[in-house]
């Protein structure tokens, strides 16, 4: 990535979490007044020391599955470029966070298509711990479709992971896909998705650094 579009991206990104916070603060200031004022400021060293711990784990998880997927990158520049991704959350559906891929294609030259699936790896993550947690609060929430839409997010989670691991059947879906006009020409970059999912949701690599 050259130096000016670097410069201007790094620029675009603070322009939009400023403009964001702003209109955040526009719009529930009186809200965000009486939060602050209630808030137990007492747990804030506690709390910023989980934050802390959190991210480190999760910028060692990364590293850790570039390096699975075969990515030779240093320590600091995947750290830095996680950083950058971090800005990109706010993003709808976290879709901006795939620009994690694009610099380490710059800083490496390996194909978004293969780091892809690590950025996929963590929302499957983040999301199957999301809908734990929620199940285990539904237990006690009388609403009987709350409990089947959890239930059904985590099934359609493991069914995903299990037809990834089952070689055999993804091969044979990928290759009816070859056969599919508007598909045909992203053939090369879906096998080399599901190559690098196939390693990243093995158990050992999915749940070790979570």
């Amino acid at each position: 990535m050259s130096p000016d579009l670097r410069k201007k991206l790094i620029w675009s990104l603070i322009g939009a979490v400023l403009l964001y916070v702003v209109l955040a603060l526009w719009s529930d200031l009186p809200d965000l007044i009486a939060a602050l004022k209630s808030f137990p400021w007492q747990w804030l060293p506690l709390i910023l020391g989980f934050t802390l711990v959190n991210y480190l784990l999760r910028i060692y998880r990364w590293h850790w599955w570039l390096g699975i997927v075969g990515v030779k990158i240093s320590r600091w520049d995947s750290t830095r470029i996680f950083g950058v991704g971090m800005l990109m959350m706010m993003t709808p559906g976290k879709v901006g966070e795939l620009l994690k891929s694009y610099m380490v294609k710059n800083v490496t030259g390996t194909p978004m298509s293969v780091t892809a699936p690590v950025i996929l790896a963590e929302r499957v993550i983040d999301g199957i711990a999301m809908v734990v947690l929620a199940s285990i609060g539904l237990i006690t929430f009388p609403e009987p479709t709350a409990r089947l839409v959890a239930l059904a997010i985590l099934v359609t989670f493991v069914v995903g992971i299990v037809i990834i691991q089952i070689r055999p059947l993804a091969l044979k879906m990928l290759a009816w896909a070859h056969r599919i006009p508007l598909v045909h020409r992203f053939s090369d970059s879906l096998y080399a998705i599901y190559e690098s999912s196939y390693t990243l949701f093995k158990p050992k690599h999915l749940l070790r650094p979570s």
